[in-house]
């Protein structure tokens, strides 16, 4: 499939809210928690703002005593909070020139677009608030966070408008590191984080950025394959294209079909150690399935406590 053979619209878009509901995400209760994997997150709750202080009573979390208060009056206070109704998901949808590559169902751009929409949909029925950074060079697009149906239908218009302004730009550089250091600014303490990409632009500079992020928010990762990447195809000489050029692969030689497979092999070796490393939840998804499919088996996944990297391996 080439960057020339797709479509994206607002509609397949807005029609997958339907599909967000299968997901089994209740209200108050944050869309990333699905997606949790392996790895314990540093934040255990939505946030509160603290409210005022009362006299200690029996039953009172210890944890919580106001110990300035306590002093100052000579009786031991307790803080009490409300919880914030509203908690920031931001994402990172990539769209460099590797996501313009699909042999099945999508290209990984339309992809993206698929599971950007489909947990906004999720994230806006859980209570959240929606932003995104759309990683386009030279200028990357930043929706700062909204609520409700308003703040999904900006994300689904800014992907209808992106997503095809990418494919035309398919020559320059994706600028992950770049669209990180954007989130860096856009993201406040404790913001749900999503980065949907195939992560083929791990630079250095962008580990040190997500190592940077990783100390203030709570970070997943979803991680987007096609299934001609996962293994070489069978020997034989491939037309490919990027839409404007046309090439040849020669897979008629055992050696270059071990080369390409080890080429993947460092790639998902250096993804996974970066993300171990950092304590980053890894979720894989396949252009060949629909994405609402891989994540119902991700939250089953964490329900039973599997890794959510195990999902869709075809």
């Amino acid at each position: 499939m080439t960057s020339t053979d797709w479509s994206i619209n607002a509609g397949d878009l807005i029609a997958l809210e339907r599909e967000a509901r299968a997901l089994g995400i209740r209200p108050g209760r944050p869309v990333t928690s699905a997606l949790a994997g392996s790895h314990a997150s540093r934040y255990k709750s939505r946030g509160a703002d603290y409210l005022e202080s009362r006299p200690y009573q029996p039953g009172d979390d210890v944890r919580q005593l106001d110990w300035r208060v306590t002093a100052r009056t000579g009786k031991v206070h307790t803080k009490l909070f409300t919880e914030e109704r509203e908690r920031p998901v931001l994402m990172l949808i990539d769209l460099a020139p590797s996501m313009y590559f699909g042999s099945r169902r999508v290209l990984k751009a339309e992809l993206a677009a698929e599971v950007a929409a489909l947990l906004g949909w999720a994230a806006v029925h859980s209570g959240d608030r929606i932003g995104a950074v759309l990683a386009l060079e030279p200028d990357h697009h930043e929706l700062a966070p909204a609520g409700g149906r308003r703040g999904v239908m900006r994300l689904i218009q800014a992907l209808v408008r992106s997503v095809p302004e990418g494919a035309r730009s398919l020559q320059r550089p994706a600028g992950l590191a770049n669209a990180l250091g954007r989130l860096q600014r856009l993201a406040r303490p404790g913001a749900l984080t999503l980065l949907i990409s195939d992560f083929y632009e791990l630079s250095e500079d962008a580990e040190r950025r997500l190592s940077a992020l990783r100390r203030h928010q709570d970070l997943r990762a979803l991680w987007l394959t096609d299934p001609l990447e996962d293994l070489p195809p069978p020997p034989g000489r491939y037309a490919v294209t990027d839409g404007q050029r046309r090439a040849w692969l020669d897979a008629r030689s055992a050696r270059v079909r071990q080369q390409y497979h080890e080429g993947w092999e460092t790639h998902v070796a250096r993804l996974k150690g970066t993300m171990d490393g950092l304590q980053i939840p890894l979720t894989r998804l396949s252009t060949a399935e629909p994405p609402a499919q891989t994540l119902i088996r991700a939250i089953g996944n964490q329900r039973r406590g599997a890794p959510s990297f195990s999902a869709s391996r075809r």
